[in-house]
């Protein structure tokens, strides 16, 4: 500013003595000249110009101009007044109308299960973790302890290089690209991503109409960390960084108290992980541009994520009550097609997505039973457990937000207790999601549930099934390390599948496909199954029939997980028999750090093997901030994983004993 001053003072020295300015051609300031407001020229004095100008005349005027110029880089006013029109423009709204449009639609229970975007938001976060914990504290913050007990006076030092500044602004950089990657990636924003992936946890109507009133303020939280990421002063810097936490602080706020705050779940977890990111910058390089470093910046991060640890953990109660609440069951006796009175249908739908069963019951009045009843309640709880488990896996990034803490990135995370232990199911023939009404099953094709049912948690040692080369599986059966045995049946004949589990590995997934009944009174048992392992490994085509079968199986495929993956391993389940074969399952899952590398020898500390030395099975490699690890299982497996535990990479590999 001092140095505009001074050159419009020499302006005005060289205008003539009766107040007229001199003439120049007009030219604009900058590349583009869209923005008139920005052209700084002689031809707005034009009018009111007489004469010729010295050769002293232009040359102040061509230095007035340029520092104009100078100073419109400096501040990159063009830049944003050229992102503010785009929002003007209504290219916003628009987006969020289309994915509104597409959410609207009615969605089939294969249609969530396929959905592209499905799971890519927390990608996305999964990433803005990533890079925000990569440098360990000791190589980024060399100071800290001291933080904790004085406050550390930044000296001037003149003879720092620039280079130390540049890197500041960087991990915001990244950050802001995995929520709102630039135009010209082809990416959509983090919002966009969470519009189409929660259609079964939330109202995304009201999820959409909240993006929309609160638009504004996160698009005033981007443009202010924007700044903060571009070349500019440290004061700039600081106060860029100070408003953008301000703003974020509000909406979060917002989002915590509103009367909707069940529906607005999914942005608040992405709200408060940014909000995270902020309180970390402003520790990490509030010294710099502050010149002095307060303690409470330390504390106030720990306590937000103590927090939103908290806030998170006593909602997923509330909101699965809230979430029960649109699920609506209804009961019909009697005949739809003949009368017979004994008779009845079951419909379940979940109001929200528009999914649900229709089974008509053959003689399913008889006794005091009314088997309709007994499905609706089933089903129903299917329902929840299986959003349930849903919302669980989107809430899985606040169980690490401890880690944005600095000296806290090495640290196990803690679960969220109402998290730690997930039961989904009860799986059976007729609680999956058959819409059309023409789902016929006989009240003998009923199920016999194990009545030592064991919902755990134990520690699961052995699964075993007879089952390979049959028709169906004839039964399944959970060993446990204390010896105890569950069974879908009470008679078995030995098993001809067997796979063993703990202390090496674990379950962490189970497919199954129950007997098509598009066709007359429906088998209600299990045609086929698949289980999953924490190491890689899965069963393949040998529990039950795949091809070629006598029985058709069924194009549902119910999966009986978590989270898909080894974040939880089955602990415990209830399993029954239908028609004489396997056909019910019940089960818990529990949260867990992945047992592959939690419990391994360190080979190095650094992401390199000693020169002559070989990855043994059972060891790993971990990186210098020991959030990513490479492991060989003891199975032959090589895999990565990632700061969420989480296989973000694997050979597939298997290899014998002793090999």
């Amino acid at each position: 500013m001092v140095s505009f001053m001074l050159l419009l003072a020499a302006f005005l020295l060289h205008a003539r003595a009766d107040g007229e300015a001199c003439e120049a051609s007009p030219a604009p300031v900058g590349d583009r000249e869209e923005l008139p407001l920005l052209q700084i020229g002689a031809a707005s004095h034009s009018a009111h110009a007489q004469g010729a100008c010295s050769s002293e005349d232009m040359a102040a005027e061509e230095l007035l101009e340029q520092a104009l110029r100078e100073q419109q880089a400096q501040y990159n006013i063009q830049s944003d007044l050229e992102e503010a029109f785009s929002y003007t423009t209504g290219e916003v709204q628009h987006a969020y109308e289309s994915v509104e449009a597409d959410a609207s639609s009615t969605l089939s229970g294969d249609d969530l299960e396929d959905d592209s975007t499905k799971g890519k938001w927390l990608s996305r976060l999964a990433k803005v973790g990533e890079c925000v914990t990569e440098i360990t504290v000791a190589e980024y913050m060399p100071m800290l302890p001291e933080w904790m007990f004085k406050k550390r006076i930044l000296k001037h030092d003149p003879a720092e290089k620039k280079e130390k500044h540049e890197r500041y602004g960087g991990i915001i950089s990244t950050v802001l690209g995995f929520l709102w990657p630039e135009d010209s990636s082809g990416e959509v924003d983090i919002w966009s991503l969470v519009l189409n992936d929660v259609e079964e946890l939330v109202n995304v109507s009201i999820l959409n109409e909240e993006l929309h009133e609160r638009e504004a303020d996160f698009l005033s939280v981007r443009s202010y960390l924007t700044r903060y990421s571009r070349e500019s002063t440290i004061t700039e810097k600081g106060n860029d960084l100070s408003i953008a936490l301000a703003k974020a602080q509000d909406i979060m706020n917002h989002l915590t108290q509103s009367t909707n705050k069940y529906e607005l779940l999914p942005i608040t977890i992405v709200g408060a992980t940014l909000h995270c990111v902020i309180l970390r910058e402003r520790l990490a390089h509030g010294v710099r541009f502050y010149g002095s470093v307060d303690p409470a910046w330390l504390y106030e991060l720990q306590t937000n994520v103590a927090y939103y640890q908290t806030f998170f953990n006593y909602t997923y109660s509330l909101w699965r009550s809230w979430r029960f609440t649109l699920i609506d069951q209804k009961v019909y006796e009697g005949s739809r097609r003949r009368r017979r009175t004994s008779d009845c249908s079951s419909v379940v739908t979940d109001k929200l997505v528009q999914i649900g069963n229709d089974v008509h019951v053959r003689d399913g009045m008889q006794g005091s039973n009314n088997r309709c009843v007994e499905i609706g309640n089933m089903t129903a709880q299917r329902m929840l457990n299986q959003v349930s488990a849903a919302m669980a896996m989107a809430m899985q990034p606040i169980a690490y937000l401890q880690r944005y803490v600095p000296g806290m990135e090495k640290v196990a995370p803690t679960i969220l207790p109402a998290l730690e232990f997930i039961t989904v199911g009860p799986y059976a023939f007729v609680t999956q999601d058959l819409q059309d009404g023409s789902t016929q099953v006989n009240h003998e094709q009923w199920w016999d549930i194990n009545e030592t049912g064991f919902l755990g948690p134990g520690k699961i040692r052995k699964a075993s099934a007879y089952a390979h080369g049959c028709n169906a599986v004839d039964y399944f059966k959970l060993t446990y390390d204390d010896g105890r045995e569950e069974t879908s049946a009470s008679v078995t004949r030995g098993s001809n599948c067997e796979d063993p589990a703990y202390p090496d590995r674990y379950i962490h997934t189970i497919e199954l496909h129950f007997m098509d009944g598009s066709d007359g009174w429906a088998d209600t048992f299990v045609i086929n199954m698949k289980l999953f392992f924490s190491d890689g490994y899965n069963t393949g085509n040998w529990y039950g029939c795949f091809s070629q079968c006598p029985l058709t199986p069924s194009q549902y495929t119910q999966k009986v997980t978590v989270t898909g993956d080894s974040t939880y391993k089955l602990v415990g389940a209830a399993l029954g028999g239908a028609g004489g074969y396997f056909g019910y399952i019940n089960a818990t899952f529990q949260w867990v750090q992945s047992m592959g590398w939690s419990n391994v020898s360190r080979v190095s500390s650094s992401n390199n093997l000693t020169t002559g030395q070989r990855l043994q099975a059972g060891q790993a490699l971990w990186s210098y901030n020991s959030l990513n690890k490479l492991l060989l299982s003891s199975s032959g497996n090589l895999a990565t994983y990632n700061m969420y535990d989480n296989v973000s990479w694997q050979t597939k590999t298997s290899c014998a004993e002793g090999e």
